[in-house]
């Protein structure tokens, strides 16, 4: 019944009226009964960007233990895709360094985290990306790693300004913001291990698992080229 069609003159005419309203309001919106399913997708690197992105503002203690917490969480999370996991911990190694060294981190260390973080979001978010391409991501990033290792080996070179990178803050960075020592994390052999051969632990380490994929991809090969 439409509502042009109530007779208000009429003594039921209320009542036909409330009739008329409940069946026109039932026609409109979602049923309130009935669940709504959440089409919403979280992406996993949602507190890891938080992070980078506090990184543009300022860096400290809290935020760099923070940073590498998420990046063992990832790698957990991650631990069946082996080139995620290399990338993940190539920025923990990284992270590590700008934690152990602070205001004398080597700015390059910071623009080689951010690179690889927007890799990380191609290899992880991107659809379409093809494992050559994803590999040739990978090798990319440990070349990167590789020339920011070999800068951090040169002998420092007098600055014509002559100022002292102790009395310069890179990116932010403060020591006001610190981890209560009570709450801390042990530190691993790698955390306490100086800068350089943090580096060099890490990249060793990536060296003996691509070579052993690369080992097992030939090997695969070699297997279907016999059952062909």
């Amino acid at each position: 019944m439409s509502i042009d069609n109530v007779d208000t003159d009429s003594p039921d005419s209320d009542k036909r009226l409330d009739e008329v309203l409940n069946q026109e309001d039932k026609s409109f919106g979602p049923n309130v009964d009935e669940p709504v399913e959440n089409t919403r997708v979280v992406s996993p690197l949602t507190t890891l960007k938080s992070i980078v992105l506090s990184m543009d503002w300022e860096i400290n203690d809290a935020i760099l233990t923070e940073f590498v917490q998420e990046l063992i969480r990832l790698k957990i999370v991650f631990k069946e895709d082996g080139i995620v996991v290399r990338c993940l911990q190539l920025l923990e190694a990284i992270g590590k360094y700008i934690l152990q060294k602070k205001a004398e981190t080597h700015p390059d260390s910071i623009r080689l985290l951010q690179f690889i973080y927007r890799d990380l979001e191609i290899l992880l978010l991107s659809k379409g990306v093809s494992e050559s391409a994803r590999r040739s991501i990978l090798a990319d990033e440990i070349a990167q790693f590789k020339k920011l290792k070999e800068k951090l080996a040169e002998p420092p070179k007098p600055s014509s300004e002559n100022y002292s990178r102790r009395d310069q803050k890179p990116y932010g960075f403060s020591s006001s913001a610190t981890v209560d020592p009570v709450h801390a994390n042990p530190m691993s052999e790698q955390e306490t291990m100086p800068p350089h051969e943090a580096f060099l632990y890490a990249v060793e380490e990536m060296k003996k698992t691509i070579q052993a994929e690369f080992g097992a991809i030939r090997a695969e090969l070699k297997l279907w080229r016999k059952g062909r």
